[in-house]
């Protein structure tokens, strides 16, 4: 049984790819596909309004008599318009999307087959055959349309009823007008050929787009990835900050900053007695927790040393709160160690000590070395004070000691700390007054 107050387990790098590349194909396609259909609706809409008018000034006198084909496509014709423009009104409603596009593949169809049947179930003078009329094409546009929807599935069934329609058109019509019919393998040959064009394009658009949007993915995700990976290295906000740069400038700038210096009490001497591998695990648990402090505080790991933290407030970004937060997460280091220490008796492993120190002024920072090999970090007088502070804690007997410049800048959140005295600092004329976290009582 897991132990309850472990960490929460971390999601495997491959399956949150995996996650991400569904979500992002997912959402792309869905996307695409709701631009598509609004603008299927608009040309359906169209089409339908033009059909109707045709219907209505050509057969006004068979309208007039109550003629059945007449009134069933006008009708068909209507409510093919009245849905369409419904989408175009309101694209998103009780009936979810994949829903609609089943929805409008059938009236599709259902606008196909109105193209077809009534001229050949109730034929004019003039019927020649439904293939003489120029209503038979329109199957190519239904084929299309089915793969603009971006679903290979649903582009294989509207290829497929589409030519089932256009043969048993076909096949009715030699059926029942025979006699009339002046159409012949020609004619079928020309319609057939079109019609499976028309379902190959539909196919293969909604296949090549799927595809697409899975390549897209892959890039987005190795790109992401990418970026994450640097940001494991070098801290996420610096590595957002490197690649917003075209070119890695080397130097700095003199920016106001918070200090933390964290180190484990004694761990050299008890890492000793581990294997390299029982240390690593030790190690790397104990910085995990630590890490997702400061990370949780706005705070930037500068570089571990062994089992010591340098972490930076205020760089590369710089906020108004940044010694507030120095304070803050310098507490919850305390807090955490704890709650650490807690697990580490659960697996019968002796508790671990750590000294805290934090500073506030300024520093420079910027990219030192060579452009081959350039380290983003901070350098000055306050990086090596906040290091002294947190040396001091062994001889002053604190976890947490804290300067009078950075309790100043955090202001209230500084009121709770008390004074410890002041501190002879190597390097400086003058000793450094610190403060601490007062004793619970």
């Amino acid at each position: 049984m897991a132990n309850a107050s472990a960490p929460p387990r971390r999601t495997g790098s491959a399956e949150r790819s995996a996650q991400r590349a569904a979500a992002l194909v997912n959402t792309a396609l869905v996307s695409n596909a709701e631009r598509n259909e609004r603008s299927l609706a608009a040309a359906r809409l169209l089409m339908a309004i033009a059909f109707a008018l045709r219907v209505m000034v050509l057969f006004t006198a068979d309208l007039a008599a109550g003629k059945g084909k007449d009134w069933l496509v006008l009708t068909v014709l209507a409510v093919m318009g009245l849905l369409s423009a419904a989408h175009l009104v309101r694209p998103t409603g009780a009936i979810s999307f994949r829903s609609r596009q089943v929805v409008f593949v059938v009236l599709d169809l259902v606008g196909f087959s109105i193209a077809l049947f009534p001229a050949l179930i109730w034929p004019e003078a003039t019927f020649t055959g439904i293939l003489q009329t120029p209503f038979a094409g329109t199957g190519v546009l239904v084929c299309v349309a089915g793969g603009l929807r971006l679903r290979k599935s649903l582009a294989i069934m509207t290829a497929t009823m589409t030519v089932i329609l256009f043969a048993l058109a076909c096949a009715l019509d030699v059926t029942w007008n025979g006699p009339v019919v002046r159409w012949g393998i020609a004619e079928v040959a020309f319609y057939a050929i079109e019609i499976f064009s028309g379902a190959l394009l539909g196919v293969v658009i909604a296949s090549r787009t799927h595809a697409l949007a899975i390549d897209s993915a892959a890039a987005a995700i190795a790109a992401a990835r990418a970026r994450e990976r640097l940001g494991s290295y070098i801290g996420h906000e610096v590595a957002e900050e490197a690649l917003r740069q075209d070119e890695i400038q080397l130097g700095g700038v003199r920016k106001p900053v918070a200090v933390l210096f964290s180190d484990l009490r004694g761990f050299t001497s008890y890492a000793e007695k581990l294997s390299p591998e029982e240390l690593v695990i030790q190690l790397n648990a104990y910085l995990e927790e630590m890490v997702a402090v400061i990370s949780a505080h706005g705070g930037v790991v500068d570089k571990y040393m062994g089992d010591g933290i340098m972490a930076v407030f205020g760089a590369p970004r710089t906020r108004p709160d940044d010694a507030v937060r120095a304070l803050r997460a310098a507490k919850a280091l305390v807090s955490a160690l704890e709650r650490h220490n807690a697990r580490r008796a659960s697996s019968s492993q002796p508790p671990l000590k750590m000294g805290i120190g934090v500073h506030f002024g300024e520093a420079v920072a910027g990219n030192i070395g060579t452009l081959d090999h350039a380290q983003y970090t901070i350098i000055g007088d306050t990086v090596n004070l906040a290091s002294r502070l947190e040396s001091a804690t062994k001889d002053i007997g604190a976890p947490l000691l804290v300067s009078l410049a950075l309790k100043e800048a955090a202001g209230d959140e500084g009121a709770s700390l008390v004074s410890l005295g002041s501190l002879a600092v190597r390097g400086r004329g003058e000793s450094v007054e610190v403060y601490g976290v007062a004793p619970e009582t």
